[in-house]
């Protein structure tokens, strides 16, 4: 909820504050740039920390920065609780779903990755429009401090209930079993070289970096829909239909993967988001055509936590490989995250309009395409 509807606050806190909407929208980037720093020193927390203290942990600091953006008088105020969020918000979206799926499952990965995500998109779009009407009728900063106090208590229930890092700390195994039919212990000792893995690690970087170079957009279809002379209203359901997109594109991918493999389903996603961007740089006022676009863009999300994850599994078979290469991933995409809100700050502000950075963007996405190729071929040849 907080991170797939942060951008309905974009326009009428930057209107508060005297800055641009796509202005406020980089103190995102500031969150991304401390996430990277910061990976190494949280990554080691999580492996070693018991999971629901530090689960909490990183709930607590993630949520606290949203109920103080309430307060908040100055960009550099929004800077600093950005940096606050940005700590964690890797450890509480993407890392920890791929983390214990694949440790709690070795079949059907692609479904429960899917099913297991897919409620996130459902209900920030229902939120998203919720959060509309509370800023209508209480003000921005009344529903900031609702939103991170709600996410505060809706999360930590599950944490505190069913957190569990792997299924032989509660006599379990996974389902599915475990995939080289040997106990857990042994299968963490094999292959323990790590010969080679930075350099079959280069292509998924170029992949994450170029795919993350496309995202970002989402927030912003409330201030391009009031850019093409539409209501806000409208704006806000543009980016509730791009958050039923980002929920049912996850259950899909999910199914698609395990009935057509992860690198076909990768690039079909890729695909249907390079024909949106082409038809929001048509700047087209026709809604049908709108929503398509706004649909097909909320599949972004969804390759992110449910593709990359799959595609680094389907490379790397062993668990050491898989944490060190998810690691490095989260890394280059904060990374890249922060650099695109520079970026798309940048073009929006110098040329009035978001349609060279949407061209950028499926230019992105055209390279990310090549990547899922190659890595296809390195997977057929290393058989």
């Amino acid at each position: 909820m907080v991170v797939h509807c942060k951008g309905i606050f974009y326009t009428p806190a930057a209107k508060s504050l005297g800055v641009s909407p796509t202005q406020f929208a980089t103190y995102s980037a500031f969150g991304s740039l401390a996430g990277v720093f910061a990976m190494p020193i949280v990554t080691r927390l999580f492996n070693e920390k018991p999971l629901k203290k530090i689960l909490l942990l990183y709930l607590g600091l993630f949520c606290s920065s949203e109920i103080l953006m309430a307060f908040v008088t100055k960009m550099w105020q929004c800077y600093l609780l950005g940096i606050m969020q940005g700590l964690v918000s890797s450890f509480l979206t993407v890392y920890p779903i791929a983390y214990l799926l694949r440790n709690w499952f070795t079949r059907k990965r692609g479904l429960v990755t899917g099913a297991a995500t897919m409620f996130a998109g459902l209900f920030s779009s229902i939120m998203n429009m919720v959060l509309s009407f509370l800023i209508d009728q209480f003000g921005w900063r009344m529903t900031y401090a609702i939103t991170g106090l709600s996410a505060f208590m809706l999360s930590s229930i599950p944490v505190l209930l069913f957190a569990v890092r792997k299924p032989s700390d509660i006599g379990l195994e996974p389902y599915g079993g475990y995939e080289n039919k040997a106990v857990e212990n042994e299968m963490d000792e094999q292959k323990k070289s790590t010969k080679g893995l930075f350099i079959s690690l280069i292509p998924v970087l170029i992949l994450t970096f170029s795919f993350y170079m496309a995202t970002g957009y989402n927030q912003h279809l409330s201030n391009y829909a009031q850019l093409l002379g539409l209501s806000s209203l409208f704006g806000a359901s543009l980016i509730s239909v791009c958050m039923l997109g980002n929920t049912i594109s996850k259950l899909i991918l999910g199914i698609l993967n395990d009935r057509i493999g992860v690198y076909v389903t990768s690039s079909l996603t890729v695909l249907t988001m390079m024909a949106s961007f082409l038809i929001l740089m048509m700047e087209s006022t026709n809604v049908i055509l709108l929503y398509c676009a706004a649909i097909f863009l909320g599949q972004s999300t969804a390759f992110i936590v449910v593709q990359i994850p799959l595609l680094l599994s389907d490379q790397y078979a062993v668990q050491a490989e898989y944490e060190k290469c998810l690691s490095s991933v989260m890394m280059v995409g904060s990374l890249t995250s922060a650099m695109n809100n520079i970026i798309i700050n940048f073009l929006y502000t110098e040329s009035g309009s978001y349609k060279l950075g949407h061209g950028l963007s499926a230019l992105m996405l055209l390279l990310c395409a090549s990547m899922i190729i190659y890595l296809y071929k390195r997977k057929k040849l290393l058989k």
